[in-house]
C-alpha cells in the first residue's frame, strides 16, 4: 500500500510540474500542430507548425522549429546591424521554399499584415525590412522564414484523424524565441496524457 501511495504522489508531482497544454479538437489560426512521434514524412518529422489560416480552401502554416544556416543579412549586408537579433532564417515548409516571409510581434499592427495570434502578424519580407529601416517600433520582434506548409481541403483533417498531428494551444510559449526543444517540450505532456488513457480492454 505504501508503494502504491508513493507512486501516486510521484505521478501527481510529475503531472503538476509539466506545462499544461490544452487540446483543441479543430484546426484554427493561432493553434499549433505538433507532429506525432510516428510521423515518417522527413519534411515534418519532429515539427511544430503554427497554423496561419484554415478555411474551406485549405490550411496554411509555418514550421517554427527548423532553423537553417542561412541569414537575411547575406542578401542585405547593409542591414546586418539592424538584423542582428533576427538574422537567422527558418525553414517554414515545403511549399514555395524560396518565398521569404516574416512573423512580427508588435504593439503597432502593420497595415499589410495577417493577424495570427496575440500581437503576432505574418508579413512579406519587404514589410519587415521597411519596419526595421524606419525604426517604426523599436520593440518589434521578428523571425524570418522560407516557404510554408500547406494542406489541401480536408487533407489536414485526415492527417489529424490518422494521429499524424496533435493540436495544441500555444499558452505560455514564446513563439519567436523557442525552437531547439520546442517539439520535445510539447510532445512530453501529450505522450504522458496518452499513456494514462484507458486501454479499452
Amino acid at each position: 500500500m505504501k508503494k502504491v501511495r508513493l507512486c501516486l504522489l510521484l505521478l501527481f508531482a510529475l503531472l503538476t510540474a509539466l506545462p499544461c497544454f490544452a487540446a483543441p479538437t479543430r484546426p484554427a489560426p493561432g493553434l499549433l500542430l505538433v507532429a506525432d512521434e510516428s510521423m515518417r514524412d522527413s519534411r515534418f518529422e519532429k515539427s511544430v507548425v503554427l497554423i496561419l489560416s484554415h478555411h474551406a480552401g485549405g490550411t496554411r502554416g509555418l514550421i517554427l522549429n527548423k532553423p537553417t544556416d542561412w541569414s537575411v543579412s547575406h542578401a542585405f549586408p547593409k542591414l546586418k546591424e539592424l538584423l542582428a537579433p533576427f538574422d537567422r532564417i527558418f525553414y517554414g515548409g515545403p511549399v514555395a521554399p524560396y518565398q521569404p516571409v516574416a512573423l512580427i510581434q508588435t504593439d503597432s499592427p502593420p497595415a499589410e499584415g495577417l493577424p495570427v495570434l496575440g500581437g503576432i502578424y505574418l508579413v512579406e519580407l519587404r514589410v519587415a525590412l521597411e519596419r526595421l529601416m524606419g525604426g517604426e517600433d523599436p520593440q518589434d520582434r521578428m523571425r524570418f522564414y522560407l516557404g510554408y506548409a500547406g494542406w489541401a481541403p480536408g487533407q489536414l483533417q485526415k492527417e489529424l484523424g490518422r494521429g499524424s498531428w496533435r493540436l495544441v494551444e500555444p499558452d505560455g510559449l514564446d513563439l519567436l524565441e523557442e525552437h531547439e526543444e520546442l517539439w520535445k517540450r510539447l510532445q512530453a505532456p501529450l505522450t504522458l496524457q496518452a499513456s494514462l488513457q484507458p486501454s479499452g480492454r
